[in-house]
């Protein structure tokens, strides 16, 4: 648990995600990396996870979709809608 401007080993791996994402406020964001400057096993992990997260976007970001994408998941959307589940 936080204790002051203290966070724990298992706070900050809970909240890596949104720490890589920059989606913290900004006081969380710098508890974090204060945190990370003290502790070599969770800057281990960051650095970690922050390669991995590169790596993904990298190759999201290398191509263009297909021109018809949004029609077909808009057509198969539209067929699941019209399922009976029960």
């Amino acid at each position: 648990m936080t204790t002051g401007n203290r966070v724990t080993c298992e706070e900050l791996v809970r909240e890596l995600p949104d720490f890589l994402d920059r989606e913290l406020p900004r006081a969380r964001q710098s508890t974090l990396e204060r945190h990370l400057e003290e502790c070599a096993r969770c800057l281990r992990k960051h650095r970690f996870e922050a390669a991995v997260l590169g790596q993904i976007r990298a190759r999201l970001s290398g191509g263009a979709l297909p021109p018809d994408l949004e029609a077909r998941v808009l057509t198969l959307i539209g067929a699941a809608g019209k399922t009976d589940w029960a």
